[in-house]
């Protein structure tokens, strides 16, 4: 093993608020072809000493958002990260795992916050704001062109005071996977010289950032987050000098400079449906192990839960009726059930079609539209608990509780019993892409089995009692599962339970990550015809603002490649669409109107497939947001 040790790291955070009066598009998270850091939290205690309330989890997140924001390039790293004690004052400590690829790159890495108590750190409760520092300074080297090479806060107030802010050091961390380490092969060829000679399309090309030395992966620039200390009662942010460092030695040639947070994370939050005294509709922000589970609907039996893509809704079904429920708890009907059927699972196709699994074998999988129209009959003869889809679009994949058996069946209704799994009762099944691999929930056996795309067990968790329902969040390679007796369970792709929660007297019943609630309104448009899509900021009338476009390969299951690009206001982007269906897709900037509004018209190209979605994200500028960005309400595109 590679091993890249950082000590004595400083309190720095990162400014992730910063109002500047620059416009930076941005999308739902995943909707844009970035950086993607998958992370993978292994657990450990925080140290005895620590102050200000706040967890790892939510900090480390935070910061690695922050570099997703500051890196443009398609690359994934995957980081396990941890408390451990790591003695003599060592604030942090990165592994490199893995390396290779072309541009050569880390690809996995382990890091390391000290939990000794040798040194007090502030966990801060809002990692995204920097409230508890009174003053920014932001420095420039010339080296020999001219570049920011410093953004700090200081003047720690409150608890913050006199302590070293684990943001700056999860910042500082994660810099290190990303170029910035003695045991990455591509910084031992670029540093020989101690320092990072940078080349076009990175600029100040043919400036060359100072190292600490050929061995000791750091930049040699004092106000630096990748200098090799740091203080108390600061916090340090992500400079121009520190990604323009980590571009060059891992061949990045796309980043935003000075980069903000991402619009709110509405991945970060999960649903759950329930049955029961408690029955309803519930929510949970997980990335806080301070969170805790809330009520959005109550008092209608709910047997399962999907998010609703594109129009800011879930659908679930009660034993007679398909229900859409809105993110405020606005409940309505949209299909009514055979009497028979008893809807217990959903699952959404690429054509915006839902199967609803029944717990009667006469309805077996039955068929609708996303709208509640055209209900029919796909496939008879089993009960299914559970449905899923995988990369075998053509086809979902279910359970059935007895006897405990994995399915295929296709869009057209051909069905094929792939495996018995277990002694018996199978209750959910989800589809985890990056692991290609099945997650299927076994009630009577209180159990999560992952298994192969065939339904060979590869490995098993036991869980609390009832162990209902399973989905899957890809970025964080987390699995949820819920059980009867109100558990909500966090779980790692290797099997281990990392975080858990109850909501006592809920009997959970089904579970699903929320995504793109942002888009609150669906349109739908023919290819070759002119669509407008509109956006509204009340609280941001007659400022700059701006809309991009992204493009979803599927409803609600991930998006094309494509680059959100750093724009000036009152200007126009592109947003390149790669892979299957290479073209350009236009952005807009202009001015909101007297009331916060805006619009842009542009043409549905022809090539696109029925049921794809053009996913719209704006914002405008609003010094007063903590971001200096307001994120309103914008709209989606279905193409017909």
């Amino acid at each position: 093993m590679k091993t890249q040790r950082t000590k004595g790291l400083d309190p720095m955070k990162p400014l992730a608020r910063f109002a500047a009066l620059v416009l930076l598009v941005t999308a739902a998270s995943g909707a844009s072809a970035q950086l993607t850091i998958i992370r993978n939290f292994s657990g450990g205690t925080p140290p005895a000493n620590a102050v200000g309330g706040g967890d790892l989890q939510t900090i480390f997140n935070a910061a690695a958002d922050l570099w997703e924001a500051a890196i443009q390039d398609n690359h994934t790293v995957t980081i396990t990260y941890s408390w451990a004690a790591l003695g003599g004052g060592t604030l942090g400590v990165h592994n490199l795992t893995s390396e290779g690829g072309t541009p050569h790159r880390e690809t996995a890495g382990t890091i390391r916050f000290d939990n000794d108590g040798s040194s007090v750190f502030f966990l801060d409760p809002t990692p995204r704001m920097n409230e508890e520092y009174t003053t920014f300074t932001a420095t420039n080297s010339t080296l020999p062109g001219t570049i920011n090479s410093g953004r700090v806060w200081t003047g720690a107030t409150g608890l913050a005071s006199g302590r070293t802010d684990l943001f700056s050091v999860a910042l500082h961390e994660i810099g290190h996977a990303l170029g910035l380490s003695s045991a990455n092969d591509a910084f031992v060829a670029e540093a020989g010289d101690s320092d990072v000679d940078l080349t076009s399309p990175r600029a100040p090309a043919g400036s060359a950032i100072p190292v600490t030395s050929p061995t000791n992966a750091h930049v040699a620039i004092a106000n630096a987050l990748m200098f090799p200390s740091i203080g108390t009662s600061l916090r340090r942010t992500i400079s121009d000098a520190d990604i323009m460092a980590n571009a060059q030695i891992s061949q990045f040639a796309n980043v935003t400079l000075n980069p903000v947070f991402p619009t709110a994370a509405v991945q970060d939050e999960i649903v759950m449906s329930s049955v029961g005294t408690a029955s309803g509709l519930y929510k949970l922000n997980w990335m806080s192990s301070s969170s805790t589970i809330s009520p959005v609907v109550q008092g209608i039996s709910m047997k399962c839960v999907m998010t609703n893509w594109g129009n800011g809704s879930f659908l679930t079904a009660t034993g007679a009726n398909l229900l859409r429920v809105t993110t405020a708890g606005s409940v309505s009907t949209i299909a009514t059930l055979p009497s028979t059927s008893s809807g217990q699972a959903l699952a959404l196709n690429q054509d915006g079609q839902v199967a609803i699994g029944s717990l009667s074998a006469a309805d077996g999988l039955l068929h609708v539209n996303y709208t509640g129209t055209g209900l029919q009959t796909l496939t008879t003869g089993n009960a299914y608990n559970g449905i899923c889809r995988s990369r075998d679009n053509g086809a979902y994949y279910a359970v059935t509780f007895t006897p405990p058996t994995l399915y295929r069946v296709t869009t057209a209704g051909s069905t094929t019993s792939l495996a018995t799994i277990g002694t018996g009762g199978l209750s959910g099944i989800c589809y985890m892409p990056d692991q290609d691999r099945f997650a299927i929930s076994d009630l009577s056996n209180n159990a999560v089995h992952y298994t192969s795309p065939t339904g060979t067990v590869l490995y098993s968790t036991p869980t609390p009692a009832g162990c209902q329902a399973v989905t899957y969040h890809e970025k964080y390679r987390s699995l949820y599962a819920v059980t009867t007796q109100g558990h909500v369970m966090r779980l790692s792709t290797s099997g281990t339970i990392v975080q858990s929660w109850q909501y006592t007297g809920a009997n959970f019943s089904g579970v699903d990550v929320a995504d793109d609630r942002n888009i609150s309104v669906l349109t739908k448009g023919d290819r070759g015809s002119q669509v407008t899509v509109r956006a509204s900021f009340p609280q941001s009338p007659s400022q700059p603002s701006c809309l991009g476009l992204s493009l979803a390969l599927r409803p609600g299951l991930g998006f094309a490649s494509g680059r959100y690009q750093h724009i000036q206001p009152d200007t126009l982007f592109f947003l390149t669409v790669c892979g299957a269906l290479p073209f350009w897709t236009q952005g807009f900037a202009s001015t909101t109107s007297a009331g916060g509004g805006v619009a842009a018209s542009f043409t549905l190209p022809y090539g696109l497939s029925s049921g794809m979605m053009i996913y719209c994200a704006g914002s405008a500028v609003n010094p007063a947001f903590p971001e200096g960005l307001d994120f309103g309400t914008v709209e989606g595109v279905r193409v017909q």
